[in-house]
């Protein structure tokens, strides 16, 4: 056999394996379970985008413009988290899930607003804005 007739058979076997796409018989894991811990991922990274959006209209201090520049760049941090899930989930030929009912159950993540995230998150971020 010569090396030209191996690198031919590789190219056939490569050529095949795309044709067979992201799920060959050698994916080792349930289809089920991937969708699910990549539905929870993507609840999880819409609620963190809806929270650090809400952290940045809520905000209000001398360092507002700081801070609001350290919330949109990680709500926009985890908008591209949200589209490589929902990409993922595509490519192994499943659908995902952005319906807003059901997010929190699905998700890892929780959603807190008010009073409650504004003492430690000013403080926090205050800091790193100075």
């Amino acid at each position: 056999m010569s090396v030209l007739s191996d690198v031919n058979e590789v190219a056939a076997r490569v050529r095949n394996a795309m044709y067979e796409g992201p799920v060959t018989p050698y994916y080792g894991l349930n289809l089920d379970d991937v969708y699910n811990v990549l539905q929870g991922a993507l609840a999880s990274e819409i609620i963190c985008v809806l929270r650090y959006q809400q952290h940045y209209y809520m905000t209000t201090s001398m360092h507002q413009n700081q801070l609001q520049g350290l919330f949109k760049e990680h709500w926009q941090d985890e908008q591209g988290h949200q589209n490589r899930i929902a990409d993922r989930l595509q490519q192994l030929g499943g659908v995902p899930d952005f319906n807003p009912e059901g997010v929190t159950a699905r998700g890892f993540s929780t959603f807190e607003s008010g009073i409650r995230w504004r003492a430690s998150y000013v403080k926090t971020y205050s800091r790193s804005a100075s």
